[in-house]
């Protein structure tokens, strides 16, 4: 089965689509083989300074840093299916805020170690690390790469890098919306303790 995303923020607005601006990629950024990127590697969405971000799906997480001094977050989902094929995805976070602002702590472990995490955790602050070029301003990437079960990328040569649109796999559903559920159930579990102790029920 296909990964089902949850939007990592809130209200989901796309900035920048999946392939777009092809001749400022292809100037500036080159995929696994030195080949001229054909295009924006994933969906940017509007995110101010520090917006909190949460997990698009469960799975196994871990902490990454590039070069630039992009800090990311990048789910595996574990066993899956692209068109057909055994596979896993990764599922890349990036531009946030790691260990650049201390107003704003990483509720995620900085180590590099794999953590899992549910659909719904609050794992992220969103920035505009690591950069190389002009940006935007602060926002938050969202890339989705399918691996066969060797973990080679099995769109390795699409220009891309390997990473596809990930707009067909988002559910139309929030990521910070499975928080309210829990909640919810605190919640009516307390006016039942209160309605209890008021009326002597047990009910």
């Amino acid at each position: 089965m296909e990964p089902s995303l949850y939007y990592v923020v809130k209200p989901a607005i796309i900035v920048q689509d999946f392939g777009a601006n092809h001749s400022y990629y292809a100037a500036r950024f080159k995929d696994r083989f030195g080949n001229p990127e054909q295009g924006h590697m994933g969906l940017d969405f509007r995110a101010p300074h520090a917006t909190r971000g949460y997990a698009p799906c469960s799975g196994m997480a871990h902490y990454e840093k590039d070069a630039h001094g992009g800090e990311g977050i990048v789910i595996n989902t574990g066993p899956s299916t692209y068109k057909g094929q055994p596979c896993t995805y990764n599922v890349i976070l990036w531009h946030l805020i790691g260990d650049t602002d201390p107003v704003f702590p990483s509720p995620f472990p900085l180590d590099g170690k794999s953590y899992p995490v549910k659909a719904g955790d609050f794992i992220c602050w969103t920035d505009n690390t690591g950069a190389p070029f002009e940006s935007s301003g602060d926002h938050l990437h969202v890339g989705l790469i399918p691996f066969d079960m060797t973990g080679y990328p099995i769109e390795a040569h699409n220009g891309f890098n390997g990473c596809i649109d990930p707009r067909p796999y988002f559910n139309g559903r929030y990521a910070v919306d499975l928080q309210i559920i829990p909640l919810q159930q605190r919640v009516l579990a307390l006016l039942r303790t209160l309605y209890s102790r008021l009326t002597g029920s047990s009910q």
